[in-house]
């Protein structure tokens, strides 16, 4: 399975979804269980991309590379 990681992007909230499809009830894709920002692994989806294309979410750069400027 395919994974990237992402972190929440403003006050968005994306549900948490695993690598099935199915939802996780009070998760949030990018944030911690206290709703800040997180870069976290999340599966190669298309559900994700979207996400990332509409601004919920951003591509989070793995630990030691530089963030992309915008």
């Amino acid at each position: 399975m395919q994974t990237f990681r992402v972190i929440a992007r403003g006050e968005a909230r994306v549900p948490y979804r695993d690598a099935e499809g199915r939802p996780e009830l009070t998760r949030f894709a990018g944030r911690r269980h206290d709703g800040t920002p997180a870069a976290e692994l999340v599966p190669d989806s298309t559900y994700y991309r979207r996400a990332v294309a509409r601004g919920d979410l951003d591509e989070a750069p793995v630990t030691g590379e530089s963030v992309p400027k915008r």
